[in-house]
């Protein structure tokens, strides 16, 4: 039910989830919240167990959002590989405001051509 009534809500600056759950569910959940809200500056998941598929879920909805005004993503602790990486900061394009964006405590290799690209689309 509460998840059910978050993909309404357009005034919530700051969403933080954290919760040893598989991401399938949350994000399926989620997407709708992220695409609508006007508002939403901080999005925090911890441990939501991203996996391909999930972070494909994520990126769509990042993509379809309206108003890209995120100025700080944090997906810390979600066996993040290097390809659901890749498929989120591939969806950050146009994300002018975003200033930090923590991927920390991940599956994936540090391999710095993800940063660049972060790099890029940041600048």
């Amino acid at each position: 039910a509460f998840m059910e009534g978050m993909k309404h809500n357009r005034s919530i600056e700051e969403f933080r989830f954290h919760h040893e759950i598989e991401g399938d569910s949350i994000i399926e959940r989620l997407a709708p919240f992220i695409i609508h809200n006007t508002n939403l500056k901080q999005l925090r998941l911890f441990e939501v167990d991203l996996g391909f598929n999930c972070a494909h879920r994520l990126a769509v909805a990042l993509k379809r959002r309206q108003h890209k005004s995120l100025t700080l993503l944090s997906l810390q602790c979600n066996n993040l590989t290097n390809e659901a990486l890749e498929e989120i900061i591939g969806a950050l394009s146009g994300y002018n405001k975003l200033k930090s964006f923590g991927v920390a405590e991940n599956v994936c290799m540090r391999d710095q051509k993800y940063y660049d690209l972060l790099a890029d689309i940041i600048d």
